[in-house]
């Protein structure tokens, strides 16, 4: 009935095995919200290729879907927390030895995505925060030697500084997303 597009089926189907599909996600996960996220994707999925699922025996078929959407989850949030990881290192002005240090071509490949974006970024800030910032993260300079170099306060390179960080914080969702969808 479901492949026929009968909406009663698949309301059926939803009704019975929504809440044993979400324990089994959020005993794997421990995460609510990743939980239901991960439920209601196979649900979508089950909907959107009715017509072509051959599916022998739906408890089995949909715990299989749960499994795999909870692996993939959890393949994400791998990426995510090395993304993090690399993010924190260019803001401390360690990457290349983060980088350096690593054998996995994908955290080098991230990492030289990631150098990109915060450096388009940078370029788009006000003149002095942009050399504060640039100096600091490209060029690897300390606040103290930034003051010293472009003849400022460094109170004024830490505001500068601060106020550059809070934006590219701001921001970061976006770039997020941009690099786990292209490791994918």
């Amino acid at each position: 009935m479901l492949a026929q597009g009968d909406v009663r089926a698949f309301d059926e189907l939803y009704e019975r095995w929504w809440e044993k599909c979400l324990d089994a996600a959020f005993k794997r996960l421990g995460d609510r919200s990743a939980s239901e996220d991960i439920v209601q994707n196979l649900f979508i999925r089950l909907w959107e290729n009715r017509v072509t699922l051959d599916i022998a025996h739906v408890p089995a078929y949909l715990m299989a879907g749960v499994r795999y959407g909870v692996l993939d989850h959890l393949a994400k949030k791998k990426n995510s927390d090395r993304f993090f990881t690399l993010f924190d290192a260019i803001l401390s002005n360690s990457v290349i030895e983060k980088v350096t240090d690593s054998d996995s071509a994908d955290d080098r490949l991230m990492a030289v995505d990631l150098m990109k974006w915060v450096m388009a970024y940078g370029e788009g800030l006000p003149e002095k925060r942009k050399q504060v910032f640039i100096s600091h993260v490209r060029d690897r300079l300390t606040k103290k030697e930034i003051a010293e170099k472009m003849g400022i306060d460094l109170k004024t390179v830490e505001r500068h500084l601060l106020l550059a960080l809070r934006g590219l914080k701001d921001h970061i969702a976006t770039v997020i997303a941009a690099i786990l969808v292209s490791q994918s």
